[in-house]
């Protein structure tokens, strides 16, 4: 079994007690371990919020590519997700503009959904298009959404 959680940024191991303790109460207890930890998440020994611990979603691909959608105005591409929280899962996104089948741009790995400007560069105009990828907390690849440069919108709201 693992257990995925976030204990602090970057590499830093937890405490050494906190280690201790976790390690004698999963492994000195009658309990079955999965409630025990479902127990212990809820007492928040970690200290983290378990819904945005990295997930494997591959087996919901299908459920993201719906839930997906991008929209694009000049050179803003506004990426939303119906019902998904930003965070879930470790989710994260990534844009990607290209002309004549070339990469021009390429955004960040974004972890909230919302609007990436693509940047004016030598050469390029608003002819082109628009890649999205949907990353899990793994770094699958788990939702892909284009948008041809003949699909641009006249206005995106920027709000969001």
């Amino acid at each position: 079994m693992i257990w995925i959680a976030d204990f602090e940024e970057g590499h830093t191991p937890p405490d050494r007690a906190l280690l201790i303790e976790l390690l004698g109460t999963l492994t000195c207890t009658p309990a079955k371990l999965l409630p025990l930890v479902e127990e212990l998440d809820e007492l928040s020994v970690i200290g983290d919020d378990p819904v945005r611990r990295p997930m494997d979603l591959r087996s919901a691909r299908h459920t993201f590519d719906q839930t997906i959608s991008i929209q694009r105005t000049h050179n803003t591409v506004r990426v939303v997700a119906d019902c998904v929280p930003d965070g879930f899962g470790n989710l994260r996104w990534q844009a990607v503009a290209s002309q004549a089948g070339r990469d021009i741009a390429t955004s960040q790995l974004f972890e909230t959904w919302g609007l990436w400007q693509v940047p004016d560069s030598p050469g390029t105009n608003q002819d082109f298009d628009v890649r999205v990828l949907v990353f899990d907390g793994f770094g699958n690849v788990i939702a892909q959404q284009q948008l041809t440069k003949n699909q641009v919108q006249t206005d995106v709201d920027k709000s969001s």
